[in-house]
């Protein structure tokens, strides 16, 4: 489980759907971004790269910095 604010993995090949611009961007390398809140249906909200995103929860990871 996520909560507000964790940094978390966004692996490459993810699914990103944006929220209210009707886009969809396939992630081209690994990235790090921040956890804002669940939607339905299997759905994270996330912020990356200063954008706002849709992205399955099962493709999200916690980021475990080392």
């Amino acid at each position: 489980m996520f909560a507000k604010g964790d940094l978390i993995y966004v692996p490459q090949s993810a699914v990103l759907y944006g929220m209210g611009q009707n886009s969809i961007y396939v992630n081209k390398k690994p990235s790090l971004a921040l956890f804002i809140n669940y939607a339905e249906e299997g759905f994270a909200k996330i912020v990356m790269n200063g954008e706002h995103w849709l992205v399955k929860k099962a493709e999200i990871y916690l980021n475990q910095g080392g």
